[in-house]
């Protein structure tokens, strides 16, 4: 199909409609819809790299680029104690379509919740972090739980100051913000 020149989406209707017809007896299931989605990460122009396009969210790599900045900033302003990273994590799914379902609405709910934070990247599968400064915490957490509780994905929110040295926060940012 995808010879003759069908679009990516058209391709995974077919697919889509070809295995309710054969009903897999395995059990698993495919979201084929999801696909076309998924496959813009590796296809999107320049100027969306640094954004997640299934979450809507700039990835942990932009994050880790931005906090650079902002520690840089804080050497001479106030210090990173002025900025905090707001935790959002996700339970562990069973299967990849629920995984997938569960990061999109996420992103989709936190960027709506708080457009006014500073930055939302999704920094690795099934873990959001929100820079913003820490006097906005209180309302920004309120906000975040009434949204996640509202679009029913259950998540776990935590608050997590920056450390002093901007290569701890790196090592923070990359181990997921495991403390």
């Amino acid at each position: 199909m995808a010879d003759s020149g069908g679009q990516l989406s058209e391709c995974c209707a077919h697919l889509a409609a070809l295995q309710r017809v054969l009903d897999q007896s395995a059990g698993v299931s495919m979201d084929w819809n999801l696909v076309p989605t998924l496959v813009e990460s590796f296809t999107c122009e320049p100027e969306r790299w640094g954004f997640d396009p299934l979450t809507g969210c700039v990835s942990g790599s932009f994050l880790s680029v931005a906090l650079r900045e902002y520690y840089r900033r804080a050497s001479v302003e106030s210090g990173p104690g002025a900025w905090s990273l707001i935790v959002v994590k996700l339970p562990r799914s069973l299967d990849l379509v629920s995984a997938v379902m569960a990061e999109y609405s996420a992103g989709n709910v936190l960027v709506g919740a708080i457009p006014d934070a500073e930055i939302v990247a999704h920094i690795r599968p099934g873990v959001f972090a929100i820079l913003t400064t820490t006097e906005l915490i209180p309302q920004h957490f309120r906000r975040i739980n009434e949204a996640m509780t509202a679009a029913e994905v259950a998540s776990h929110i935590t608050v997590q100051s920056l450390p002093p040295k901007l290569r701890q926060c790196r090592e923070l940012v990359a181990t997921g913000c495991q403390t």
